[in-house]
């Protein structure tokens, strides 16, 4: 059934701001003055034994809000400090966190690093109530150092930066075209009529993370562009990943899949800092004559062979061809004590080894970090992106590999009236090029606000607002080709065109206040109150025809026959409320429990309000005075977490739906659609998780185990309702409904091992192994005797 909506909001259609835009900001915030001398403490960050300057590294000053970021030189200032001694905090991704005090004015502080990939003190945002060292988290958080890769490794897109460096993390792609991408699944499946990949936020914000957008260029009505592959590699600081309900609890409705955050690298104090990248490669299938075999058939009675692959190359037509790919990235960062900017113009053009494959992106960021007092700062984070992608027919639709892989010598023979195939099974390369064009042209904006606010020293609060819109045009256009009228494509030829016109809209509200209080030197207590309110738009605007009169007609309504136009939308709506306890002993033991409360508008109205619990434990036991002294065992942490997440209905599950038809004497009328159901629920996935992180050999090795046992109850599935009930989905032929029964189960374990066999001021060799192990199971379908879906 079609939800009426309005047309695409038009903002999507004139926002295309330019490279010179999002930079435009640097001639505003390159002059930013430093402000007044006094009150300040200014030095520099290095790393142990090599003395190498570090950049990035976050500098803060216990119990207060100022903050600053490393130059490229080490270099930070941090002002607005009151006379005396203070404490400063410094972290950075790969190093061991280091306190040290200082004393106001000293503009010569020297901080000194350890290396520690795996080191505990690492601070984490995601599935927490605020900013957390990795040391008090009961439950295993990935975390990515993005920069880090980026700067050694030449990435194509955020999957393959997340792919093989997490574990359970798993990236299934579905296409190996330019601009494609894949599903990322994170410890296996839970739902079975519900989507599966997880939670994408970007700087604290509900993006889209769509795994199958744009044109149906595959068999079964499937696309193959991932929308988590918006973002550039490039503008990414961090990713921090969380891999079940034990440790999206705080996300609550909708985080049983997991949660992928992506934090954007933001500005630093000092002068302009101009970093260029211009890099150029090829894409190209490596030897296709030994990727495809020799195929053989009967021809006049006689068996015979046709290698295609090379058949084709011999003649001068190679099937597959050498794609170029051009990639350019402007960047700045820089700023005073009192502001910071960053801001990158990226621009990609790329083709693939299909002449049919070609993507063409124009994407840029602006972040701004603003501390007008020791007590406030304002972060604003923007990212635009731009631009078409075309993607080949492949897999059940057709297509290059799929008319090679298929090849006969019966088709080496014309048929009656047809031009040769040269073998290939359902059409040439050429012909299928000219035949089908499949693209999407995609804007996409992403913007947020962070307001942090620490008026006492005992309490702290946050709030972040952001909206991510995204807006595509997905095209299915097959022009009039009458040279193709006698051929196996049949009335393909006589030309069609569908189109799609979406946007996605997600607007986040998130508010948290910690308060902490310490009843003894050893004891530390954190109290923390939360809401999250999330919005979710959905519009679509479709239409299709097909035969075209004649050839060199493009648009919809030059078709004659088949022509359908539709309007759909959709909207839902979460609101959560938490509160979180946690207990810090001696800064060893950590024991941590929270509640949350989420009302979706999904919900049946004979459903309440859903729980989702969540207890976890953290024990760095190594630092107890009874551990004994272990040669080559540095620290070690035990941990055990459970969780609880869930996974919303479908949007209008709960609602009783009416189509649109033709009554007696033609009256308008509506007839019964969908029945609904008043009493479904979401989903709920339960977890437990143990693991244990040691880190050993003077922090040049560490290794991270973790067992979990999820169980999703309640799973989502759809039974036939008898046609006697009045309901019946005329596209189907029977009318279904939703409803909670199902069982699904997923335990496994994973191992991290890192290792550092070579660290100088010279060079440093990282390795990195990960297994992971997941058994998936449906259990239950919650209907006796009931053993399969159909």
């Amino acid at each position: 059934m079609n939800w009426p909506i309005p047309h695409l909001p038009q903002w999507t259609r004139r926002f295309r701001p330019s490279l010179l835009t999002l930079l435009a900001a640097l001639s505003v915030a390159t002059p930013l003055a430093a402000y007044a001398q006094e009150g300040a403490v200014s030095g520099s960050v290095v790393a142990a034994g090599s003395n190498e300057p570090l950049v990035g590294a976050q500098i803060t000053v216990s119990g207060g809000n100022q903050r600053a970021l490393s130059d490229e030189r080490g270099r930070f200032r941090l002002v607005g400090l009151g006379a005396g001694v203070v404490t400063l905090e410094v972290r950075r991704l790969g190093y061991r966190s280091a306190q040290q005090p200082a004393r106001v004015g000293d503009a010569s502080v020297r901080i000194v690093m350890q290396v520690n990939p795996t080191s505990l003190e690492t601070v984490v945002v995601t599935g927490t109530a605020g900013a957390t060292e990795k040391r008090a988290i009961g439950n295993a958080v990935g975390t990515i150092n993005a920069a880090q890769v980026t700067e050694a490794t030449p990435i194509q897109n955020v999957q393959t930066l997340l792919n093989g460096r997490a574990p359970g993390v798993v990236y299934q792609p579905t296409s190996g075209g330019v601009g494609t991408g894949g599903r990322i699944r994170i410890r296996g499946n839970s739902s079975l009529t519900l989507g599966n990949e997880p939670l994408l936020y970007v700087d604290g914000v509900r993006a889209n993370s769509s795994a199958a957008s744009g044109p149906q260029s595959q068999g079964f009505g499937s696309a193959p562009i991932s929308r988590i592959n918006d973002i550039n590699p490039e503008d990414i600081e961090s990713i921090e990943i969380l891999r079940g309900p034990a440790a999206a609890a705080l996300y609550g409705t909708e985080a049983s899949a997991g949660v992928i955050q992506i934090i954007t690298k933001k500005g630093r104090n000092g002068t302009t800092q101009w970093t260029g990248l211009a890099r150029g490669g090829r894409n190209y299938l490596p030897s296709p004559e030994t990727l495809f075999p020799t195929n053989f058939g009967m021809v006049n009675g006689k068996l015979d062979s046709i290698s295609i692959v090379r058949n084709e190359a011999a003649e001068g037509r190679p099937i597959f061809t050498t794609g170029h790919q051009t990639e350019l990235q402007l960047a700045a960062s820089g700023g005073s004590d009192r502001a910071t900017y960053f801001a990158s113009g990226n621009y990609l053009d790329a083709s693939g080894a299909e002449l049919s494959n070609y993507q063409r992106r124009l994407s840029g960021r602006a972040n701004i970090g603003i501390m007008p007092n020791d007590r406030f700062r304002l972060d604003l984070s923007t990212g635009y992106l731009g631009g078409p992608t075309r993607v080949a027919a492949e897999a059940g639709f057709g297509g290059r590999v799929f008319s090679t892989l298929l090849a006969t010598p019966i088709n080496l023979i014309p048929g009656p009236g047809q031009r040769s195939r040269r073998g290939f099974h359902s059409g040439t390369p050429e012909q299928y090029d000219l035949l089908y064009q499949l693209s999407q042209n995609v804007t996409r904006f992403t913007g947020s606000a962070r307001m942090e606010h620490r008026p006492f020293s005992w309490l702290n609060h946050r709030l972040t607002v952001g909206i991510d819109q995204t807006g595509e045009e997905d095209l299915n256009f097959t022009p009039r080709v009458d040279s193709l009228l006698n051929s196996s494509f049949g009335t393909d030829a006589l030309g069609s065109k569908a189109q799609d016109n979406i946007a996605r809209q997600i607007r986040t509200f998130d508010y948290n206040a910690n308060l902490l209080y310490d009843p003894r030197p050893s004891l530390r207590t954190t109290t923390s109150v939360g809401a999250q309110y999330y919005h979710n738009r959905f519009t679509r605007l479709s239409a299709s025809g097909s035969i075209f009169p004649a050839q060199g007609l493009s648009s919809i309504s030059a078709t004659t026959t088949s022509f359908s136009s539709s309007e759909g939308y959709s909207e839902d709506a979460t609101l959560g409320v938490y509160v979180q306890e946690q207990l810090a002993w001696r800064e060893r033991l950590y024991l941590t429990a929270a509640i949350r409360s989420d009302d979706n508008s999904a919900f049946g109205s004979d459903f309440n309000r859903v729980i989702y619990p969540k207890y976890s434990v953290s024990y760095v036991v190594s630092e107890e005075p009874f551990f004994p002294r272990i040669p080559y065992v540095d620290q070690l942490r035990l941990r055990a977490a459970y969780g609880e997440a869930g996974k919303a209905p479908a949007t209008y599950a709960s609602l009783r739906a009416y189509a649109s038809a033709v009554g007696p004497n033609d009256v308008p009328a509506v007839t019964p659609f969908t029945l609904g159901n008043s009493t479904i629920g979401p989903e709920r996935g339960r977890e437990v998780e143990l693991g244990f992180d040691l880190n050993g050999f003077d922090d040049r090795a560490g290794a991270e185990f973790t067992y979990y046992d999820k169980k999703t109850k309640d799973a989502i599935i759809d039974r036939s309702i008898a046609p006697s009930s009045g309901f019946l989905n005329p596209s189907l032929g029977v009318s279904t409904q939703p409803f909670n029964a199902g069982l699904v189960t997923n335990s496994g374990f994973e191992i991290l091992l890192r290792g550092t066999p070579l660290r100088s001021s010279m060079a440093t060799v990282d390795l990195t192994f990960t297994l992971s192990r997941n058994d998936n199971k449906l259990v239950s379908l919650g209907i006796p005797n009931q053993t399969s879906l159909t």
